[in-house]
């Protein structure tokens, strides 16, 4: 893809929309403030985001590719920094 391509679908448009099923199954006490996905792969296949919570804190889920057995699962960004994976949204928003 060229440098600098950007998707302008209009369902692309306000991802934090589409990660609050997510969030939601992460916690019901996270209100999203914002979110990216990271990346996604493995046997079984999963898609990983990360979501950050307004008033602090956030979450790494990996939620199950389409068609996929994988599980849900996330952990909380300290349980994510302790596996050795930082969490730059939740971070970012405390400062």
């Amino acid at each position: 893809w060229p440098k600098g391509m950007v998707c302008s679908l209009p369902g692309n448009a306000a991802p934090v929309a589409g990660l609050k099923p997510l969030a939601a199954k992460a916690s019901s006490a996270c209100t999203v403030a914002d979110g990216t996905f990271l990346g996604g792969g493995g046997d079984p296949p999963i898609r990983r985001y990360e979501i950050a919570c307004k008033g602090g804190g956030g979450y790494i889920v990996d939620a199950p590719a389409p068609g996929s057995t994988a599980p849900l699962s996330s952990l909380t960004c300290d349980e994510a920094k302790a596996a050795g994976v930082a969490c730059t949204l939740a971070d970012k928003k405390r400062g």
